[in-house]
């Protein structure tokens, strides 16, 4: 596959150098870091950037025309996606190694969410404008066209996640505040099906909040929707029907009473973590059980959690069963987060066994800005 030259896309600014980054958009930083480099990739506006914190050097990622609005990252790390907002809207592939384009996606609507395939070769795309469409693209074709799309009806409530399942790329779930939906890839029939859960959960008498993020649980046919009141929803297919093909609502219970839940997602295949509203990040068993906890953050509301690429460890773990996960056993990989404050901290997951809370804070990355920018001044004769 040949790389696109940054010269064929129109830019519409050039720039040196960018100061903060989009904190309010949900994992819009991500570690690029491994053996061979420490870098980060975060968005600013209409740009990516590649960041080499050792070396303290940005490459900027330019194409898109308007502000970028979802991105995802595979999972070895090589490839980045970026979506933008707008009408006419492109998502863009880039090589995380050089930040070369090897292809832009066209004339799609404007981006709501994305999600990468556990293999790299599937991208799923969820509009913001109504009706709402679904497309998923196998990228790695010479053809730019979505090999699957469903338009949603429009009297559905608007969806604002899409996530593949991590073990089977034919398996997806969508969620809006109140809503999920599970999605499967008919390939025979070059179509997605949909499937709607037959209980309302939010006819509970209590009050668990809006849905932030679904999440696949691997090896397992659970699946975890986390609410901005500290809830999980567990959905399952029942039980006593083998022959069920929808996932109902196998229990609701709250694992972060201080605050609500912003993102969720698994790690190696074997916990979950979550990032709370109230700066803490939790990691969770398969079962929902601590394993590991760091409240001391006090950087603001977490906006993304990023782990670095361990293979080493990524093959540790796939010898373990989940039971084997415990408190007394915890290892994860180091990872960063950002909050929306605007800042972003590089934390070791040893430090948990620390007993001085001030080492489990993290390292700060960089302090960006928690607001709009109004105004400007530059020294009339030092240069820039």
């Amino acid at each position: 596959m040949d790389s696109i030259s940054t010269k064929q896309i129109e830019r519409p600014i050039n720039l040196d150098w960018s100061l903060g980054f989009s904190c309010n958009v949900a994992n819009s930083v991500h570690s690029l870091k491994n053996e061979e480099r420490n870098a980060i990739f975060y968005i600013s506006s209409h740009t990516g950037i590649i960041h080499d914190l050792d070396n303290n050097k940005q490459h900027l990622l330019q194409g898109h025309r308007n502000a970028i609005s979802s991105l995802a990252i595979s999972d070895d790390k090589r490839w980045i996606i970026t979506g933008e907002q707008g009408d006419d809207a492109m998502i863009i592939i880039w090589d995380a190694l050089n930040g070369q384009v090897r292809k832009i996606l066209t004339s799609t609507d404007s981006v709501a969410h994305l999600n990468i395939s556990s293999n790299s070769m599937y991208i799923a795309s969820l509009s913001q404008t109504f009706p709402q469409k679904i497309n998923i693209y196998n990228w790695t074709n010479d053809d730019n066209e979505p090999q699957y799309t469903h338009i949603l009806d429009e009297k559905l409530e608007y969806q604002h996640s899409i996530i593949f399942d991590p073990l089977n790329d034919q398996e997806l779930v969508t969620n809006g505040p109140s809503k999920v939906i599970f999605w499967t890839i008919d390939t025979q029939d070059e179509k997605l099906n949909a499937f709607y859960p037959h209980n309302n959960v939010h006819k509970m008498k209590k009050n668990i909040g809006e849905f932030t993020q679904t999440t696949f649980l691997p090896e397992t046919t659970k699946v975890a929707t986390a609410t901005d009141k500290g809830y999980i929803v567990l959905w399952d297919y029942p039980i006593e029907d083998t022959n069920e093909t929808v996932r109902n609502v196998l229990k609701v219970f709250n694992v972060s009473k201080k605050g609500g839940i912003n993102l969720m997602k698994t790690v190696l295949d074997r916990f979950i973590v979550c990032g709370c509203s109230d700066g803490s990040v939790r990691f969770f068993d398969f079962h929902f059980r601590a394993l590991a906890w760091f409240e001391h953050i006090n950087a603001g509301s977490i906006s993304s959690i990023s782990f670095v690429y361990d293979p080493i460890l990524e093959d540790l773990f796939a010898s373990k069963s989940v039971d084997d996960i415990s408190m007394d056993n915890f290892e994860a990989p180091e990872f960063m987060v950002a909050t929306k404050k605007g800042i972003m901290l590089f934390i070791d997951s040893n430090t948990m066994q620390e007993i001085d809370e001030t080492k489990r804070i993290g390292k700060l990355l960089i302090q960006g800005f928690n607001g709009s920018v109004h105004g400007l001044s530059s020294h009339p004769l030092k240069p820039i």
